[in-house]
């Protein structure tokens, strides 16, 4: 019997450097996929943030799933912070009213938009629809002033751009600067401008971060998140100081997502389905959605401790204010080290418990047949 098309989508979250938690699992996929006869295991690929660099990346070889995750571990390993951003400002100046022409932004990623220019054919997308092995590559960002979540997205024809009042979907000719906009945090990075309007960090606000993957057909979806899991409740301390920086924007920029939401959504969505006989079910406006999430085993924070001291200097100055070594400065950190050392161990750990799963997962993604 032939196999079914393939459907199932990617949905990378991000973090900023957390995103290297990516590689280690896809880098364990990709191994199993060579063993299992190397056929391409995703046809939908989504991100945001940091996310959205990765998923980028394996959409503009998805003719080569392999060789495309040896290139984004290749990258990874050899990032520094220089290579994605420098200070340009301190701290305090950056919540005043901007000067006109000036982006309000402790960063400049001027460093990284050069790289992904070197590296990123966008043309590579248009052989991979045409190719069939290419369904749709999305990448979501947060509009300012509107507040609307949208999902750019470069894939087959027949798929349809969608509007809501908080969210919608473009269908569009995707480039470097919508990887750009998708990575640039509030604050820390300067938003981009598309079309009519700016753009920021596209797991900012993001509630419904599944439905972009559902809008494009998905029928399987490989969640892997690097943010906070299940390693546990964080012990409280007997005294509570008063949160700095380092803790209200560390924490925005983990929380930023609703993925927990969505995740437990589309499972109560999926129970819902079971129960309803099949054909009272082709009346419902739902699908059932087949859902494996990948997260991290331990606490990514963890890792960071210490890992400010890897930063060139000019960083660390600029950070001084913002990561102290308290636990929000480990939070904050966990997105901001781009250096060899902390990108390394997360490679290691998501690489490890992708490996702990081998056999479930190597069972979800098997070709689906007729």
């Amino acid at each position: 019997m032939p196999n079914r098309e393939n459907r199932t989508a990617l949905v990378l979250s991000g973090g900023g450097a957390r995103a290297a938690y990516e590689v280690g699992v896809l880098r364990a996929i990709a191994e199993q996929n060579t063993s299992a006869g190397d056929h391409a295991p995703f046809s939908v690929y989504c991100g945001s943030s940091a996310g959205a660099l990765n998923a980028t990346a394996l959409a503009l070889s998805a003719e080569d799933f392999g060789g495309a995750v040896r290139r984004l571990t290749s990258f990874w390993r050899g990032l520094h912070a220089r290579d994605v951003y420098r200070p340009v400002r301190r701290w305090l100046p950056v919540i005043a009213r901007p000067l006109p022409g000036d982006s309000a932004a402790l960063f400049d990623h001027a460093p990284l938009a050069d790289r992904l220019e070197q590296e990123f054919d966008f043309t590579r997308l248009g052989h991979g629809i045409a190719g069939h092995v290419l369904r749709a590559l999305c990448i979501t960002c947060l509009g300012y002033p509107s507040g609307q979540s949208v999902s750019f997205f470069q894939g087959r024809a027949d798929l349809e751009p969608w509007h809501h009042r908080s969210r919608a979907g473009a269908h569009v000719a995707l480039g470097t600067r919508h990887v750009l906009a998708s990575m640039a945090t509030p604050f820390l990075f300067p938003a981009v401008k598309l079309n009519r309007e700016y753009f920021g960090d596209g797991a900012a606000r993001a509630s419904s971060p599944l439905s972009p993957a559902v809008r494009l057909g998905a029928d399987r979806i490989v969640v892997i998140g690097s943010g906070e899991n299940a390693a546990g409740e964080q012990p409280r301390s007997a005294e509570i100081a008063y949160p700095n920086s380092g803790d209200l924007l560390g924490r925005m920029l983990s929380d930023a997502n609703g993925l927990a939401t969505a995740i437990e959504r589309m499972a109560q969505v999926n129970r819902l389905l079971d129960s309803v006989p099949l054909p009272a079910r082709a009346q419902l406006p739902w699908r059932p959605i087949d859902l494996l999430v990948i997260e991290p085993s331990r606490s990514l924070e963890a890792l960071a401790v210490g890992a400010v001291a890897e930063l060139p200097g000019p960083v660390r100055s600029s950070l001084s204010r913002l990561a102290d070594r308290d636990a929000g400065g480990q939070l904050l950190a966990s997105h901001l080290v781009f250096e060899p050392g902390y990108l390394e161990k997360l490679i290691e750990l998501g690489y490890k418990d992708t490996l702990a799963r081998s056999g479930e997962i190597s069972q979800f993604l098997s070709p689906k047949i007729d």
